[in-house]
């Protein structure tokens, strides 16, 4: 007999979920070109929910989903990443101002950080990292 995580029996197959996720990939999908626009205009106007109503779905999610075991990193990174964005005041804002926290390297490398800023932030072939700075490893 195999052993089973607890609470792990409310998550059948993966194939009876497969199109739960699709559903909700395609959503999401369909909110991009708004969001693009709200980062391109730099106006974040909650015309759905605020952020501050996000994070609390937010915690909902990592709780049911520590409930069930599973992992729950990536939630607690975004949510951390909306708890510093509500508390700099953006907490009636729309889910797309977390751009800005998204824009805030973190720990990176000194040399690695004005690289980046000397291509833009675009972190493209000029800058020669091609990708976001890492953390610095040098200390």
């Amino acid at each position: 007999m195999t052993s089973r995580r607890p609470g792990t029996e409310r998550i059948r197959r993966r194939t009876t979920y497969a199109p739960f996720a699709q559903q909700i990939a395609a959503t999401v999908a369909e909110w991009l070109p708004g969001y693009a626009e709200q980062i391109d205009g730099g106006s974040f106007e909650a015309g759905v929910s605020a952020l501050e109503t996000d994070a609390r779905a937010m915690a909902h999610l990592i709780e049911e989903s520590e409930a069930v075991g599973v992992n729950a990193e990536l939630p607690k990174l975004i949510r951390a990443m909306a708890d510093r964005s509500i508390a700099a005041g953006h907490g009636g804002e729309q889910y797309p101002v977390l751009i800005k926290e998204f824009s805030k390297p973190r720990n990176a490398c000194p040399y690695l950080r004005s690289m980046f800023r000397r291509c833009g932030g675009s972190g493209g072939v000029e800058s020669g990292v091609g990708r976001w700075p890492r953390p610095c490893r040098r200390r």
